[in-house]
Parts: structure tokens; sequence; C-alpha cells
């Protein structure tokens, strides 16, 4: 559950650093790049961020963009983009929940044709409450990500 971390440089070695491991640790990509407000989620039928110019309707899938969803099906090379076929499932499923309420989650993974990105695929529930600024969250393993939002109407 955790390691010992030491950066060694041709100027020297650094003091050890002890760091917590967890097989995931799930954060949210913001369209401010400071993991706070509105979250890079797309209407999967348009491709359009859910915001307030482009609300999602209830019941429509949204593609939620993350990092550190952990292990995954078909790993790609190092460096390397997922392929579509097969698709790179992760091992562990994550919950979403948007508005307070629990999500369908539709897939989870790498996306394809990209390096590194996560990929979820959930449907925002008919019952939430709509606004301009309705929370998500993604936890993976009792692992919560950042708090994001997105305008549901």
């Amino acid at each position: 559950t955790q390691a010992s971390i030491v950066a060694m440089t041709p100027a020297g070695n650094s003091v050890a650093q002890t760091v917590s491991l967890s097989p995931a640790a799930p954060g949210i990509f913001t369209t401010n790049s400071a993991g706070t407000g509105q979250g890079v989620v797309l209407i999967s039928a348009t491709n359009q961020i859910a915001n307030l110019s482009t609300p999602v309707a209830r019941g429509q899938y949204v593609s939620i963009y993350c990092s550190g969803l952990g292990a995954v099906s078909n790993q790609p090379a190092t460096g390397a983009a997922a392929v579509a076929s097969p698709l790179s499932h992760t091992m562990l499923t994550p919950t979403v929940t948007i508005g307070g309420l629990s999500a369908v989650v539709s897939y989870s993974g790498l996306a394809p044709g990209l390096v590194g990105l996560y990929q979820v695929n959930a449907i925002v529930p008919t019952s939430v409450v709509p606004g301009s600024a309705v929370q998500l969250i993604v936890s993976v393993n009792g692992t919560p990500s950042n708090v994001v939002t997105i305008a549901v109407q």
C-alpha cells in the first residue's frame, strides 16, 4: 500500500519519500484545467460539452473524460493509443453520481485513438434536478474523483 521513492540525478539523490499506492485515483478533466467547475463531459449524441450553452437532457448518455481509473484489459504498449477493437475496459467498474443520484455506467475504459485517456459513458438519471451546475463524481473502489459540474435540462 506504500512505496519509497528516490529521485536520482547527476547532481545527487533526493531524500526518500513515502507515497501511498492505490489501484485507482480518479480525476475528471475540467475546462479550466484546474480540476474544478465545468467538467470535460460530452453529450454522446452531439459530442458537445454539457455546459450552459448546450445542456444535456435527462436520460441522455454522456462521456466523461478522466484519468486514474487503474488497470485495463487489452493494455496498449506504453505511449501507444488505445484501439477501438477490442476495447480496453477498466478492471474496476466505476460508479458515477450526477446530482447526487447513481447513473448507469455503460462503458469504462481507455478512449480509443488516444493515449492514456479514460472515458466513462453513463446515462444522466431522468430524476436529476435540472440546473446549470449539476455535480458529477466518478468513484473507483470507494475513491472519489474531484467534483465537477455539468448543465442538465
